[in-house]
This record gives C-alpha cells, structure tokens and sequence, in this order.
C-alpha cells in the first residue's frame, strides 16, 4: 500500500478502519467533499491528515515485509533497515491532533507486528502531512566533501587527512573515489572531529601539517 501525499486521491474501505473512532470515508481530489464516516460533507481541507512513523527492532522476511504492508489497517509502508536490524512502519491517520493519531497507530500497528520484533520499539514520530511532504521534497543526497575540504572542516592540510587515512583506523573511510580523488560524507568527518583525541600542544583548527 502506498503511502500518498496531500495532492493525491486515497479511497478506504470498512475493512481498513478496523478502529471504531475512523470509520470508512473516501477521499476526493482538494476542493472536492468527504463522504461516508463521521463529518459527511465537510470539506477535504478539514481533514486533519497525521503521519505517524514507528521504528522497531528485528529483519523480517521480504515475504513477510510485503504481508505486513498488505495488511495495514490504513494507508501506509512498511520498509526495512538491514544494516541496523530494524524495520519501519508508516501509516497516514485522520486523527485530530498528533496525539491522538500515535496512540491509535502504536496500538493497532504494535498488536500487528510484534511477532516480528526483537524486543521494545525504538522510537515513534508523528508529523502532519504538510511537514511529511515538506520533507519528502527535500534532496536525499548526503553532503560530499573532498580532500581540501576535509582538511579544512578538521584545520589541518591534505597531507596530513592523507596521513589520517593511512595510519588512524577510527578515520571514516572514503564514500566513493572519483578520478580526482577520495570523496567522504561530510558528516561522518565532523562526527570523526568531534571524537578525535588530537595530540596535545596541537589545538584544533590549526593548518599546520604536524596538526
């Protein structure tokens, strides 16, 4: 099940609203009205749209991901996270605050998946769907910096980040080499610079090649 933005057509059935405080309604196109359910007739920008996003622990199967997905009681994705052992489900909730639309999901969501979880939640975030799209326009491309600018996010030269690579194994390993040389995330650098004994005598943000 898709998960749509404000600007696309969502339609829901009985089956979908299992939850007795959100009955079945249709949604039509901006301008259009909301029929079926509670609040009949009102207009579509009433409706109070929620995000509602839970982290948990565990690697179910690609089977059981897509099983998970199909059944969400409403619209929404289930997504995994191989490398952290985790698995995300989001759902969109009309619900009248963003309390109320994290008690509703965490309470049917949790009673869904918790055979395919190790231990309890990370985490929960509830966004309205304006800030949800807001952060889906955004660029998904991290920020990449090259050598000279590696040397001056850390203040030393680039003989001295060559030198890091080299012989410090906490030193971030390059994102990708390109014909001009190493690239790296930026942020895995300044995570590195804050965390970085450096010798003492020798401050940080000096451009000195002994730094």
């Amino acid at each position: 099940s898709r998960l749509p933005t404000s600007r696309s057509v969502a339609s829901r059935s009985a089956h979908r609203h299992r939850h007795p405080s959100y009955l079945s309604f249709s949604l039509r196109r901006e301008g259009e009205t909301i029929t079926g359910g509670p609040g009949k007739g009102r207009n579509d920008r009433d409706v109070l749209w929620q995000i509602v996003t839970m982290t948990l622990r565990g690697s179910p199967s690609e089977s059981i991901l897509v099983e998970l997905d199909e059944h969400l009681p409403w619209d929404g994705i289930v997504a995994a996270i191989p490398r952290l052992g985790q698995f995300t489900v989001t759902v969109m909730i009309d619900a009248p605050d963003l309390e109320k639309a994290a008690n509703v999901a965490v309470g049917e969501v949790l009673e869904m998946v918790r055979p395919f979880m190790d231990g309890e939640p990370v985490g929960v975030e509830t966004v309205e769907l304006d800030e949800y799209d807001r952060r889906a326009d955004e660029p998904t491309i991290p920020e990449i910096v090259s050598s000279p600018e590696v040397a001056e996010l850390l203040g030393v030269t680039r003989q001295r980040v060559h030198q890091l690579l080299t012989d410090n194994p906490r030193f971030p390993q390059p994102f990708m080499r390109v014909g001009s040389g190493p690239l790296w995330i930026a942020d895995a650098i300044r995570k590195f610079d804050r965390q970085w004994e450096r010798k003492p005598g020798r401050p940080p943000n000096r451009t000195r090649s002994a730094a």
